[in-house]
């Protein structure tokens, strides 16, 4: 609990915060949160990932989440679906969605998608509060208990809103989303949801014949703090592929995998934290397991 309590201490000094949720290999999840990007690149997609982020911390951040998503021509567009689990010590939050993309043509292998995303987001607290002069906690109007004097276990569940545009030419790839969209008030736990703005790039340089580097970014914002990653993807035969990344103030790490006969995706990276607990902590896990088809 001490870790825990480190952990959001030190939040509001490296100026960065655990806004919604962020992965490392962002590229193989932009779907979760751009549904412009829904049946654009791919006939056929399915993804898993997992994050488990500075791994050695009691109730440290813990992200899973899932998608798959096509490409229908007679809806001139894409259908989707998405899950993503989060959780921050005594918070979890759960988002579901479904999605849909209006694909326009713009000729030469280049697609606009502008993209619609409903379903419901949910926040559930499980903790033990301690005021700290001793106060029972149920005597704090802030705190809503239902368990006892000193303990919290509630959730809410409420409808939610993404739109996004994505442009994928093939060599270059570029996406302005936004989530939260209505703002949605989760008024039992005195929690007002708001906007995420996220802008997201990427280019393709053939170096040599048989290597590929695939520069990347994705910038995501809440209006009050901004965070920044920047990738780079090294692709060897289109199968052998390896990452260096960097989130500003936060990570650099670094990872690989393959992908098995053009369909299927393994990988892993490896985050070692610059921020100021880099000295408590162990460092970030990420994997992704990725189908990904074109008829």
């Amino acid at each position: 609990m001490k870790k825990l309590i480190l952990i959001l201490f030190l939040f509001p000094i490296v100026g960065f915060s655990q806004q919604d949720f962020q992965f490392t290999m962002f590229w193989n999840n932009i779907t979760w949160f751009n549904p412009g990007a829904i049946g654009v690149d791919y006939d056929h997609r399915g993804v898993l990932s997992g994050r488990n982020q500075w791994a050695q911390f009691d109730g440290n951040p813990i992200t899973i989440g899932g998608s798959y998503d096509l490409k229908i021509n007679p809806l001139h567009g894409g259908l989707g679906i998405s899950y993503v689990y989060d959780r921050l010590g005594f918070e979890a939050n759960n988002h579901a969605r479904l999605n849909y993309s209006y694909h326009f043509d713009l000729g030469n292998d280049r697609v606009l998608g502008s993209g619609l995303a409903v379903g419901f987001s949910n926040k559930s607290l499980s903790a033990t509060w301690i005021t700290p002069d001793g106060t029972p906690a149920s005597n704090d109007p802030a705190i809503n208990t239902n368990t006892g004097p000193n303990s919290s276990n509630i959730s809410q569940t409420v409808f939610d809103m993404d739109i996004g545009v994505y442009y994928s030419a093939p060599k270059l790839k570029l996406g302005f989303s936004t989530t939260h969209l209505l703002e949605p008030d989760m008024d039992n736990l005195n929690v007002q949801n708001v906007r995420h703005f996220w802008l997201y790039g990427g280019y393709e340089i053939d170096v040599w014949p048989n290597l590929k580097v695939i520069p990347r970014f994705l910038a995501k914002s809440d209006g009050a703090s901004t965070q920044l990653d920047l990738a780079s993807e090294f692709r060897l035969f289109d199968n052998y592929w390896a990452v260096a990344a960097y989130r500003l103030g936060d990570e650099i790490g670094f990872g690989g995998g393959v992908d098995i006969a053009g369909k299927f995706r393994v990988g892993m990276t490896y985050g070692i934290t610059t921020s100021a607990i880099s000295g408590y902590s162990n460092g970030s896990w990420e994997a992704v397991l990725a189908v990904v088809l074109n008829d």
